[in-house]
């Protein structure tokens, strides 16, 4: 989450970035209620497995394939979140 605000949004503005941790925080409030799952760790997740293999070529040993499976499907919530903060105000 951090790289997504401080490296990509920061450079439109304050505008977006707020936008941006708004739409954040009320769909993982919204996406919790209804799942039980958290979507920015499992997008955080999903960023740590990845760098774990890229660079050390580690596999995770205590994610499942369905752990892996459901973080992608949460995490993407995160990424909609983006789109939207980026395509328009009202969304």
């Amino acid at each position: 989450m951090k790289t997504i605000k401080e490296e990509y949004i920061s450079r439109f503005g304050d505008k977006y970035e707020m936008r941006f941790q708004k739409r954040l925080d009320e769909k993982t409030r919204k996406y919790f209620q209804n799942n039980r799952r958290d979507i920015k760790n499992s997008y955080t997740n999903l960023i740590v497995w990845r760098n774990d293999f890229s660079h050390t070529k580690e596999i995770n040993t205590t994610a499942t394939y369905e752990d892996v499976v459901q973080a992608y499907e949460d995490g993407k919530e995160v990424i909609h979140c983006l789109a939207s903060c980026m395509i328009d105000e009202d969304v």
